[in-house]
């Protein structure tokens, strides 16, 4: 009591204490904040580096998408190429084969057409040799002096001519001709009902011969021919204003 110097040296010895304690709490502070820094510094790390790699992996990502998708393009761009080139090879093989069966197709009609010329042209002989025929015969008749042997050897010759005019004929339109040929087993397949002979007159009305000239060239009349005509539309069971001519011509 009333100690002044002891109050004096136990306040130095209190504000020493009290100067160790900041500087030990301030020591703690900052060591508790630079744990606290280096965690906070070690997650912002941790949180960069993830990005960082998560970064990466996208970036790897996009570098394979645009490689595939590259890739992809120039695959396309190639079949494409290869195909428009194939196509371009193709047309012209076809056009090559269009060109030489449209020449093969034109040499058929043409030769066709000299086969119908043929035809018409033999079938209009053998119908003015048969009349010279019957001309000669009647002027026999009428004859009373005539040379026997001379008169036959004119009908042998006469006859002999219509004989050659047939066979050429028979040459022109007969159906085991390869077109011909081609032509029957298909009618035939498409209609099972035509016997050889309908078959045969087929062949005829597809050249488009006329009544007379079939008269001609099978020995019947006109109207046996136009007969046969029906017959076959109705074996094909095609209607009245069918014609059969055209209707062959497309088979």
């Amino acid at each position: 009591m009333n100690n002044n110097e002891k109050i004096k040296e136990l306040s130095y010895k209190l504000l020493e204490l009290h100067e160790r304690a900041d500087e030990e709490n301030k020591k703690n502070f900052a060591d508790v904040s630079d744990v606290l820094n280096g965690y906070v510094i070690k997650s912002i790390n941790q949180r960069y580096a993830h990005q960082l790699e998560d970064q990466k992996v996208r970036n790897r990502l996009m570098f394979i998408s645009i490689f595939l998708l590259v890739s992809l393009f120039c695959f396309i761009f190639v079949m494409l190429r290869i195909k428009h080139r194939k196509g371009k090879e193709l047309a012209a093989k076809e056009k090559i084969i269009l060109q030489k069966s449209k020449t093969i197709l034109e040499n058929n009609i043409r030769l066709q057409e000299d086969k119908i010329s043929n035809l018409h042209l033999n079938l209009n002989l053998k119908i003015e040799t048969e009349k010279e025929f019957l001309e000669h015969i009647k002027k026999v008749k009428r004859a009373k002096n005539i040379d026997a042997e001379q008169t036959i050897s004119d009908l042998f010759f006469k006859i002999n001519n219509l004989i050659q005019i047939d066979k050429k004929n028979y040459d022109l339109i007969n159906e085991s001709s390869l077109e011909n040929k081609q032509f029957v087993d298909k009618l035939s397949a498409m209609f099972p009902g035509l016997t050889q002979q309908d078959l045969k007159y087929c062949v005829y009305f597809k050249l488009e011969l006329s009544s007379k000239e079939i008269s001609l060239l099978e020995n019947i009349t006109e109207g046996s021919a136009r007969v046969y005509k029906t017959k076959i539309k109705t074996k094909m069971d095609l209607g009245k204003d069918t014609d059969l001519n055209s209707f062959l011509k497309t088979i």
